[in-house]
């Protein structure tokens, strides 16, 4: 018999009840069958008998299955008790692999994270401890990581943390970064601290001493002799120590300035490298109009990839307070904002880059892919990690709900992303609102302490 047959014998019931009478009748076996006068699992008694009875003469011809009977089931008045049966008759002929999550499942449904200013107190600790834990691992890319994160929050709460990795730190690469991340801070009552390590520290911890040195000196007298101290260091036999002076002299000293120029070299121009490109980008600041003529022919769009490298490389920070920002960091700017809206190699690069220099209305896309990279499992690690970093910098509250799992996940104390995320929730909680009373606290006791009040 045809399927269009099947279906006009279903229809050819003039009564709805008597399709579902029949419907019933020939998907209950007669075991389950409710007797006369019996409740059913539905609460349907005689009644529901009566029709199946009265519809017996009209049987369903073989060749009509019950899962095609099942079909009828929509021109049926008999609604509820049909519904009961169908549920029951698929699960007697579909197989079993699993529980069945559709129908009636018993899984608990999956935690999710309530933003509350409670909550986000909690998560805050947590993403502490995590970082705290992460500074005595053994991988050295995961204290990095912390540090340079703690520094960025802004939070001056950070600064004891800090001190004791400059103190008890066996790794020269994480007391530099340290002692970067507590001038980034405003840690002043640290200065005496800094005096002390500068006395013996190595050139690589010597250089990021007096950067920040430079950042908390408060009086005249101190950048005095600060100038005087970059100024011995411009002639310096260590090129670490002459190029790191050179560099925050750069503004206040045209020697300076020409030290500073003699580390570019045109091989690493040709190939846009760093520290080359890094340097460019600070004389520009400096308003070295060699460096800015050079700029502009490496940001310009016939030179294939160079643009976008030199434009990844614009600093955040150090800018001359004016009105208006120079032409080079908005030509770079329009570099990364169209590169982090394009598919490409580089792409999550550009987003970072952009994040760090603020995003504006018309960037929203870029957002939006942040966290849809974030949330995907399919990305790579490092992608993830990036646009965690990024997300630090241009999330919201809201954000803290993707950084949760991260956070709390089993192996986060060891896991690159799980810092990441930590170091991304630090930074979003320190700019809510809830927190800056606890950090303006916090501030007038370090100014108390620094003997600044």
């Amino acid at each position: 018999m045809s399927r269009l047959a099947k279906t006009n014998l279903l229809l050819s019931y003039k009564d709805p009840t008597e399709v579902g009478a029949a419907i019933i009748s020939y998907c209950t076996p007669p075991a389950e069958q409710p007797a006369s006068g019996a409740g059913s699992p539905l609460g349907v008694g005689s009644h529901t008998e009566s029709m199946a009875q009265g519809a017996g003469a009209r049987a369903v011809p073989p060749g009509v299955t019950r899962r095609r009977v099942l079909l009828g089931l929509g021109f049926s008045m008999a609604a509820p008790m049909a519904s009961y049966l169908l549920v029951k008759a698929l699960r007697r002929r579909s197989p079993e692999p699993g529980p069945d999550t559709r129908l009636d499942s018993t899984l608990p449904p999956k935690p999710r994270f309530v933003l509350t200013p409670e909550s986000i107190e909690q998560f805050r600790l947590k993403a502490l401890r995590l970082c705290e834990g992460a500074l005595d691992s053994t991988k050295q890319s995961l204290s990095t990581l912390t540090i340079a994160g703690l520094g960025a929050t802004g939070d001056i709460r950070h600064g004891e943390t800090l001190l004791k990795v400059i103190k008890s730190s066996s790794s020269r690469e994480s007391q530099a970064q340290a002692i970067l991340a507590i001038g980034r801070l405003g840690l002043r009552s640290a200065r005496p601290l800094l005096a002390a390590v500068q006395n013996t520290a190595p050139p690589e911890v010597l250089a990021a001493v007096v950067e920040s040195l430079y950042r908390l000196a408060e009086h005249q007298a101190d950048f005095a002799t600060l100038r005087k101290t970059l100024q011995t260091g411009l002639k310096s036999p260590v090129p670490v120590v002459r190029e790191r002076s050179a560099f925050l002299l750069a503004p206040l000293d045209a020697e300076a300035r020409e030290v500073l120029w003699q580390f570019i070299s045109p091989q690493q121009l040709a190939r846009a490298e760093q520290p080359a490109i890094g340097i460019l980008w600070r004389l520009c600041q400096c308003n070295f109009e060699p460096a800015s003529r050079m700029l502009d022919r490496l940001l310009d769009v016939g030179n294939g990839d160079i643009p976008l490298i030199v434009a990844l490389a614009v600093p955040q920070e150090g800018w001359m307070p004016s009105l208006r920002m120079p032409l080079q960091w908005t030509r770079a700017r329009h570099i990364l904002s169209d590169a982090a809206q394009r598919e490409g190699a580089r792409r999550i690069l550009a987003a970072r880059a952009l994040s760090w220099l603020g995003l504006r209305s018309q960037d929203s896309t870029v957002l939006t892919w942040l966290r849809q990279v974030v949330a995907g499992e399919e990305s790579a690690e490092l992608t993830r990690q990036i646009a965690i970093d990024a997300m630090g910098v241009c999330g919201d509250a809201s954000d803290l709900s993707l950084l949760h799992p991260f956070v709390t996940s089993q192996e986060a104390e060891s896991s690159t992303l799980g810092v990441a995320a930590a170091v991304a929730t630090l930074r979003i909680v320190s700019s809510l609102p809830q927190q800056l009373d606890e950090q303006a606290l916090a501030r007038e006791e370090e100014e108390r302490r620094s003997g600044a009040g």
